[in-house]
C-alpha cells in the first residue's frame, strides 16, 4: 500500500494532493482486501447487521458492510415498519456532512470537508443516499466461505451434462478448499481441445491444472475405455479436455471429481 512518508525533518510542507494521496492509498488497500476476501461477490456484511423484530418494526445491531469498494459502518438503529413486511428492506448506503465537518477557508467560504459514511436499514430511499442494495443481495461474508455454482456443460460445443447423473455438476467452496463434482459427455470428433466448461470468478485456481482422467465410449462400444487430458485455466476458468487415445467413438463420457486450494 502507498504511503506517505512523515519522517523526513527540515519543515515538510502538506497539500491537498498529499493528503488525496494517502485517501486514494487507503481506498484502494481496503478495496482490494475486501476483493480477497469476498471472492466472487461484491459486497458483504463483516460482522454484526443482525436484526430483531417487535412489535412495530426491526433493531438492527452494530456492524459493518463492504460495498462499492468500501467499508460502510452500521449504527444501532430501528426500522419502523409492519410485521410481517410488505416488501422487502434495503440497505441505504449515506454520505452526509460531518457534524465537526464546516471549516473556514483562507478565501472566507465555508465547506463542510467530512462525510461520514454509514449503512441504514430502511423501506425508503433516505436523503444524502449514494447507493443502495436489497438485503437478499448483500450475503453475510462467512456464507461465502461456503458457496456452490453449477458448472454449465458448454452446449453450444457440443458438450451435455453425463447421462445418468443424479446430482447436478457443481464447484463448491468450503473454508479455502474447492471441490469439483462433475461429468459431461463430448463429442471430440475435431481432434481439437474441446471447452468442456467454465469456473465461475471466486472459485477459480491460482495456478494451472493439469490432469488425465479415464473416459468411457457409448454403446455400441460398451467399456471401451481411454483417456483424456483436461486443462484448468487460472486466469479465465476453463477447462479444457483433449482426447488421447483412439476409440471407434468420438463422443466420450467423463467425471471431474477432484479439489484444490484457493
Amino acid at each position: 500500500m502507498n504511503n506517505l512518508k512523515l519522517n523526513v525533518r527540515g519543515g515538510m510542507p502538506v497539500y491537498l494532493e498529499d493528503i488525496e494521496f494517502v485517501n486514494t492509498a487507503i481506498r484502494k488497500g481496503f478495496r482490494d482486501v475486501g476483493k480477497t476476501l469476498l471472492s466472487s461477490a461484491d459486497c458483504a456484511i463483516l460482522w454484526g447487521c443482525e436484526f430483531t423484530p417487535s412489535v412495530s418494526g426491526y433493531s438492527v445491531s452494530e456492524g459493518s458492510i463492504f460495498y462499492d469498494g468500501e467499508i460502510w459502518s452500521v449504527d444501532q438503529h430501528f426500522m419502523p415498519s409492519p410485521i410481517p413486511l410488505p416488501e422487502e428492506p434495503q440497505w441505504c448506503f449515506v454520505s452526509s456532512p460531518g457534524p465537526l465537518g464546516q471549516k473556514t477557508f483562507y478565501n472566507g467560504e465555508i465547506h463542510n470537508v467530512h462525510l461520514v459514511r454509514k449503512a441504514i436499514l430502511s423501506m425508503a430511499p433516505l436523503p444524502d443516499q449514494v447507493g443502495s442494495s436489497y438485503v437478499s443481495n448483500i450475503p453475510r461474508i462467512e456464507h461465502l466461505r461456503n458457496a456452490s455454482a453449477p458448472l454449465l456443460p458448454n452446449v453450444s460445443g457440443g458438450v451435455l451434462e453425463r447421462e445418468g447423473r443424479r446430482t447436478p455438476n457443481l464447484v463448491r467452496k468450503r473454508d479455502g478448499v474447492v471441490f469439483i463434482d462433475a461429468g459431461y459427455s463430448c463429442n471430440f470428433s475435431g481432434g481439437e481441445q474441446s471447452l468442456i466448461t467454465t469456473i465461475p470468478l471466486g472459485f477459480r485456481p491460482l495456478t494451472w491444472i493439469e490432469l488425465m482422467l479415464w473416459a468411457t465410449t457409448p454403446l455400441p462400444y460398451p467399456n471401451s475405455l481411454t483417456n483424456i487430458w483436461i486443462t484448468i485455466s487460472p486466469i479465465d476458468g476453463r477447462i479444457m479436455a483433449s482426447k488421447m487415445g483412439y476409440p471407434y467413438a468420438h463422443s466420450l463420457g467423463f467425471s471431474i471429481n477432484m479439489s484444490y486450494l484457493l
